[in-house]
């Protein structure tokens, strides 16, 4: 009985660790689209233009600078279209 307690405990430990991509109540068609938006604005676009693929140094600061370009371009979206943001007060800032 204790070895099926420690199991069930470990088990679901192991199922918390894993974060939604999508925040639960925000995938709206409009949100949907603002992420589809924010994926194909100007910024990521000129972003993945200086991509070299090569330089892995390169690569990662590209991909943490997309992250926060991404972000600004949902939020302005979501602005846009007066739907509300995910997030407090600040926006979460890739470490």
């Amino acid at each position: 009985m204790r070895l099926a307690g420690l199991g069930l405990a470990l088990l679901l430990a192991a199922c918390g660790r894993t974060v939604p991509q999508v925040p639960l109540g925000e995938d709206t068609p409009g949100h949907q689209a603002c992420r589809t938006e924010a994926q194909r604005s100007p910024g990521v676009a000129a972003l993945n233009a200086q991509r070299n693929t090569l330089n892995q140094w390169n690569t990662d600061r590209l991909a943490k600078e997309q992250q926060v370009v991404s972000a600004r371009a949902y939020r302005d979206c979501l602005q846009a279209r007066g739907l509300a943001a995910p997030g407090g007060v600040e926006p979460v800032r890739p470490r």
